[in-house]
């Protein structure tokens, strides 16, 4: 149990890094009103690619997984855009539930803030904060320390 619970907190910590980097840069950009025109959770196997998974939902193989799609409109300047980037890189959950907690944020018809790259307008994310990144950091220490913790007792007290 120890080492599970260890291995939770190493996979915690490690995602939290990864969303924290994925966000950074796009706290300096310009920030809109726009509005959310669709708001899903896309279920699927993940194929095997690089930087956007793939969703196959008929071939049984892989893992399960579950994205967040959010799609809003949002005008600058005088040009309409619309973008379906909750944060800079798609990110998919193993648990349904953590992708209808994305989507539930953003029902049809919202009006909400959108941040756009000034080089690139067409280009633009929903989620720019990383304000949850220090408790998220710290419930990864956590799991880490009380797994690791349980594990040496193991060992050490058989």
């Amino acid at each position: 149990m120890g080492g599970a619970l260890a291995l939770l907190g190493v996979v915690s910590l490690g995602r939290t890094l990864a969303s924290a980097g994925r966000r950074k840069g796009t706290d300096s950009w310009p920030v809109v009103p726009g509005v959310i025109v669709a708001s899903s959770v896309q279920s699927g196997d993940r194929a095997l690619t690089v930087n956007v998974p793939e969703l196959n939902p008929g071939t049984g193989r892989g893992p399960r997984v579950h994205v967040p799609r959010v799609q809003y409109r949002y005008r600058v300047g005088t040009h309409d855009f619309t973008c379906d980037r909750v944060e800079q890189a798609v990110t998919t959950y193993s648990a349904e539930a953590m992708a209808v907690a994305v989507v539930s944020r953003y029902p049809v018809g919202a009006t909400v803030r959108v941040a756009y790259d000034p080089a690139n307008p067409a280009s633009a994310v929903l989620e720019v904060e990383s304000s949850g990144v220090a408790r998220d950091l710290a419930v990864g220490a956590l799991l880490v320390f009380v797994g690791g913790g349980l594990l040496l007792g193991s060992f050490l007290f058989g």
